[in-house]
């Protein structure tokens, strides 16, 4: 569990990014928090991933951000990509060059900021 402090910092980033519509993932925060951290302070991506998802859960991103399940070439797998809901997730850039950019299958469940679950989930590039 993360300090005060470091849920703020990360709370301050994720709006920064949505104000600025931009894409992003929790890593993304993990890597800014790193670089204004620097060596004095050690930031763990598991507890900015889960204040991130949970920020997503309550609404906290607000209603025009969406996520999408997107392998960005990461070491751990695919990895939710946020985004403005007209935008495109694929349009996401990584610092991971390799990454396929496929839509990876997802469940869409009830929360504050998505509408109805939806049971059809396509991977792009694979035929119906």
């Amino acid at each position: 569990m993360c300090t005060v402090a470091t849920r703020l910092a990360i709370e301050t980033l994720v709006h920064q990014r949505t104000a600025e519509h931009s894409l992003f993932t929790a890593y993304d925060i993990t890597c800014a928090l790193r670089a204004q951290a620097g060596r004095r302070k050690r930031i763990r991506h598991a507890e900015v991933r889960e204040v991130v998802h949970q920020m997503y859960a309550f609404g906290m991103m607000g209603q025009d951000y969406e996520r999408a399940l997107l392998d960005v070439g990461g070491e751990r797998g695919p990895a939710y990509v946020y985004h403005p809901f007209l935008e495109d997730p694929r349009a996401y850039r990584s610092r991971h060059p390799q990454a396929s950019r496929s839509l990876l299958p997802i469940p869409r469940v009830l929360s504050a900021n998505n509408g109805p679950a939806s049971a059809l989930i396509l991977r792009i590039g694979s035929s119906l």
